[in-house]
């Protein structure tokens, strides 16, 4: 059982993203975002932690046609 105001192994104190995209020009598009999370414990009853990390994500996109749209993403490690 967990006691309230304890934090669940393996969940970060903090975390968020945000990503954006924008048409260029009329059949291209592309965008980028960022994730991060910081350190947390790898299981609640250790003193083991995960340090926390971010990563960078970046899209280009081509629309050959309404229905079709080919895409290139790019994670960082």
């Amino acid at each position: 059982a967990y006691l309230p105001g304890r934090r669940l192994g393996g969940a970060p104190e903090h975390s968020g993203s945000v990503w954006l995209s924008g048409r260029l020009r009329e059949r291209f598009v592309v965008g980028g975002g960022v994730f991060f999370q910081t350190a947390f414990k790898a299981f609640t009853s250790s003193n083991f932690f995960l340090r926390g990390f971010t990563t960078l994500d970046a899209m280009v996109s081509y629309h050959l046609s309404s229905r079709i749209q080919v895409c290139l993403l790019y994670t960082s490690d």
